[in-house]
């Protein structure tokens, strides 16, 4: 299919018109609106079109600037004779969207608003692996936000920065930014990350079944500290951690709960982790859908283990502690 821009086009939709080599011709192309980890925050969107002539297109409602998704299989198969799948990123704003597309499924050429600028381009040096360490990137990236507060770029660099960058930092970085930054999907969310799941705010409320089936819900937990401890029966570095845990528990237990959350999609193998580890203690919780989890969405846990520590209020007063730090750490929070 080939477009034209013969008529004007409304202000309040998102036109993508895609060149691509024609090696892929035939082949399905998906767009997906990017919102974090699986997040259930805003609106999804997923839209598809078949490749013609080395070209496709997506014409859309859209209000702001959002990170989307393509994806599309590649057009030869690999080693184990299977089409191995091509994903290339892009910011856009409403309007017109011309994108190119070359042969290894990199952009390679974009025309419109946000696709690619100066402002963004001054940031890809320090980005560099081989040359920075993270703390160094994470740094470039918090001084680019800083002076380039009403770039939509920035809001998804907010956003991947959380649980990179202390949690302070974070909202102080959100108070700072225009609201319009909260306006897309993305924004939403790292918006919500920050009113509810940081050090300093209150904890979003959420329920989710015992090992019974019994539905546990955040506010009945308290009134005691909180430990809320994000782990899978799989995960070895999460098994290492319960040692640490049942310390504190055994210190602690009068002053604090324990609650374990688990991303295991196997009830037998969840079970038999909690009776092998000793853990029998603890309130134990789950849904059950290993990554598609309620708390793995909402929460945006990319990773496990991670915690959460809430005062008998609900505030949260500290997060992702590992180890024997985390044993110090809720020894100076209880004995304050």
């Amino acid at each position: 299919m080939v477009f034209r821009l013969t008529y004007t086009f409304a202000q309040d939709s998102l036109w993508i018109q895609g060149t691509i080599d024609e090696r892929f011709n035939n082949k399905e192309i998906k767009l997906y609106k990017y919102i974090g980890h699986k997040n259930s925050m805003a609106t999804a969107l997923e839209l598809v079109d078949t490749i013609i002539n080395g070209s496709f297109g997506f014409k859309f409602a859209a209000k702001t600037a959002e990170s989307y998704k393509l994806i599309c299989q590649d057009y030869k198969k690999n080693a184990d004779g299977y089409y191995s799948t091509k994903i290339t990123g892009l910011l856009a704003d409403t309007g017109v969207v011309k994108i190119q597309i070359d042969s290894m499924f990199n952009k390679v050429l974009a025309e419109g608003k946000l696709q690619w600028n100066k402002e963004r381009d001054s940031l890809a040096y320090y980005l560099r692996g081989d040359l920075f360490d993270p703390t160094q990137i994470n740094k470039a990236e918090v001084t680019f936000i800083k002076k380039h507060l009403q770039n939509p770029f920035s809001g998804q660099l907010l956003f991947e920065l959380y649980n990179k960058i202390e949690d302070k930092i974070l909202d102080s970085l959100t108070k700072i930014l225009p609201s319009k930054q909260f306006e897309s999907s993305t924004g939403m969310f790292i918006k919500f990350l920050t009113d509810s799941v940081i050090v300093g705010k209150s904890l979003a409320y959420f329920q989710l079944p015992d090992t019974l089936g019994t539905m546990i819900n955040s506010k009945t937990l308290l009134g005691k500290y909180v430990l809320f401890d994000f782990w899978a029966s799989w995960c070895v570095p999460c098994r290492a951690e319960n040692p640490y845990i049942k310390q504190i528990y055994k210190k602690y237990k009068n002053k604090l709960q324990i609650v374990q959350i688990s991303f295991d999609k196997d009830k037998d193998k969840w079970l038999e982790a909690i009776g092998k580890d000793g853990l029998q203690p603890f309130i134990h919780i789950s849904d059950l859908k290993n990554w598609d989890s309620l708390l793995s969405k909402k929460f945006n846990i990319m990773s496990i283990p991670a915690n959460l520590i809430v005062d008998p209020n609900g505030k949260i007063i500290a997060r992702n502690l590992r180890g024997k730090k985390m044993l110090e750490e809720v020894r100076k929070l209880i004995n304050k």
